[in-house]
């Protein structure tokens, strides 16, 4: 889930900037092709003739007119609203994505790769870590991904051990389950926020009934 949000946040910004810089049109060909005839938008056929006199707006604006009018006024303060929305939400991408070394996938990535996620970890989470140090714990912690305990596990199973204080890794490699315990409490959504405020409201609701 870490290295999905470093792949699909970027991929998503650059769709909507790339809908925006193209003006739209090539995103609402369809629509077009229904407005050059009429009959294809079913039960919404309406002349623009007919749309004008219905709202008493026969100003002889042609199709580019309105086109320019909505996308000014519609579809580029939508579109750049949904743009600052989604770099609020995932502001910190990079920092997300690297808790990734702590997944099955650690013993795929490159070591210059992995120091660099460290580093970013380290430097927003736990500073006053030496680099070499961190580095030291995650060459053994790689070993026990591709050979040892780790092998087969879930990313969230890798996790729970690793912050565990029941197990052995904590003092085996005590930088990492610093970062283990961040990460199961970093949330990657808000759908069981959203949930938890749906039931109290409605704990609430049948309370006051």
């Amino acid at each position: 889930m870490f290295l999905a949000i470093e792949e699909q946040v970027p991929a998503t910004l650059a769709l909507i900037k790339g809908i925006k810089d193209s003006g739209g049109h090539q995103h609402l060909s369809k629509l077009t092709q229904n407005l050059d005839d009429p009959s294809g938008l079913g039960s919404f056929c309406i002349s623009a003739e007919q749309e004008k006199g219905r709202r008493g707006d026969d100003d002889g604006g042609d199709r580019q007119q309105y086109w320019r009018r909505f996308q000014s006024q519609v579809m580029d303060p939508y579109l750049d609203g949904l743009i600052a929305c989604l770099k609020g939400c995932f502001c910190e991408v990079g920092v997300m994505a690297a808790f990734g070394i702590l997944s099955p996938q650690a013993a795929t990535i490159t070591d210059d790769t992995a120091h660099d996620k460290l580093n970013t970890l380290v430097k927003k989470f736990c500073s006053h870590v030496d680099h070499d140090t961190v580095h030291n714990e995650w060459a053994s912690f790689k070993k026990q991904v591709v050979s040892g305990p780790f092998k087969d596990k879930t990313q969230l199973a890798i996790l729970s051990e690793l912050s565990s204080k029941y197990e052995e890794y904590g003092n085996l490699y005590p930088t990492l389950s610093l970062l283990a315990s961040i990460a199961l409490t970093v949330p990657l959504s808000s759908v069981n926020c959203e949930r938890d405020f749906s039931t109290m409201n409605r704990v609430k609701t049948n309370i006051r009934n």
